[in-house]
């Protein structure tokens, strides 16, 4: 099932870590890295992922408000028969700096032929996950999920509305102080939805910024 969850999401999405670099003369400043993965996410919380390296992970998410599972604990294979899954993108993000971090923003960057659009998910895609904005510790870790299926209605509207058929995004994070870490390559996207299938999402918890 794991092997499945790049295909189910379409797009190729590579592991990536890029850091915030401390200022000289600091010791004490915030490295955040970050990493994106395609997965699938079941009802009960047992997230599936898989990175363009071949790297895969799964793990249990609590909903959120509730005390984080450790991300080692991993559920048995006995656990993953009969769960239906969700396609998602997961962003995984890791302070590997000696002072805390604040995780204030998430989105999608794509220039669209100069224009520079962004967008926004809202809290309502991720039903699992950590909720921003997400503080964290030296060594503390965090997991955006960002539902896919409306992601990609959205991004297609956004495609129809500026007439063009293919554009890239890039997810980028923004910390407490504004510093963005970028999670690169972007993502390539095409207009690949009908009409009849856009009428079917209104909204789709993405927000232009």
């Amino acid at each position: 099932m794991v092997g499945s969850a790049a295909g189910v999401a379409g797009v190729a999405v590579a592991v990536v870590a890029t850091a915030v670099q401390a200022r000289p003369g600091s010791n004490t400043s915030p490295k955040v890295t970050a990493e994106l993965g395609a997965g699938q996410l079941a009802q009960d919380g047992v997230l599936c992922v898989e990175f363009a390296s071949g790297k895969t992970d799964v793990m249990t998410l609590p909903k959120p408000g509730n005390a984080k599972t450790g991300m080692n604990e991993t559920p048995g294979k006995e656990d993953m028969h009969g769960l239906d899954y969700t396609p998602v993108n997961a962003i995984f993000a890791r302070n590997r700096g000696r002072a805390p971090a604040t995780i204030s923003r998430c989105q999608y960057v794509s220039g669209l032929g100069g224009v520079g659009f962004r967008f926004e998910p809202q809290p309502a895609t991720s039903p699992r996950g950590d909720h921003l904005p997400k503080r964290l510790g030296p060594g503390e870790d965090a997991v955006l999920l960002n539902d896919w299926v409306t992601m990609r209605a959205f991004r297609n509207r956004v495609l129809r509305d500026y007439e063009v058929d293919v554009a890239a995004f890039e997810a980028v994070l923004t910390l407490g102080d504004g510093t963005e870490v970028a999670i690169s390559p972007p993502l390539q996207v095409r207009a690949d939805m009908t009409e009849e299938e856009l009428n079917i999402f209104k909204g789709g918890g993405y927000r232009r910024v």
